[in-house]
């Protein structure tokens, strides 16, 4: 029963977190994400990180380079964000977080932190790089309609490489909803 029971719980865990970076996967964020954002009373911080060139990365090295620079850029959000942040990968190269207590001086951190080369074996340092977007909606901000600015911001710091980050005013936000409506179908995968 022990044995079973174990192997229960290896298959949810399994089923709720990306393989490759042990971070939540997509659906298991966006549930977790609604679960604390019902229960966030603070100003929070939703942001979207998108790895420069990464296709280049597996081109250039292979898929077993491309996925030791995820598990580095997972574990620098890790590292970076604190135990109280939701973090997740959100797609591809794209991974996501939400947190609280989180100032630009923060996101400035998370850049240098992401920048760093990863040493990935047999091969040695590979340059990395990420796209930071975010932002702090006011109050009542439904999640979806934060995703959609944080995505904005996060496109916006692609187009200005010298910052590598954006935050989106609030005044950014498309069609903000009271925090009973938290369906993510706005958000569309690329």
């Amino acid at each position: 029963m022990r044995r079973e029971c174990h192997h229960t719980q290896r298959a949810l865990a399994d089923a709720q977190h990306d393989h490759v970076t042990g971070l939540l996967n997509r659906r298991t964020w966006e549930h977790a994400a609604r679960t604390v954002w019902r229960h966030l009373d603070q100003p929070w911080v939703l942001g979207l990180v998108d790895m420069d060139d990464f296709k280049t990365i597996n081109d250039r090295h292979g898929h077993h380079a491309g996925d030791e620079v995820l598990r580095a850029t997972a574990n620098r959000l890790r590292d970076q964000l604190g135990p109280h942040a939701t973090i997740g990968r959100y797609g591809g190269d794209e991974l996501v977080f939400l947190t609280t207590y989180h100032t630009d001086g923060d996101t400035d951190q998370l850049q240098a932190s992401l920048a760093r080369p990863v040493q990935v074996n047999g091969i040695g340092a590979v340059s990395v790089g990420a796209a930071i977007g975010t932002v702090t909606p006011p109050p009542g901000t439904a999640l979806a309609a934060a995703l959609v600015a944080a995505d904005a911001a996060m496109y916006a710091a692609k187009r200005h490489p010298h910052t590598n980050h954006h935050k989106s005013p609030p005044a950014d936000l498309i069609n903000p909803r009271s925090r009973s409506d938290l369906e993510l179908t706005e958000v569309r995968p690329r």
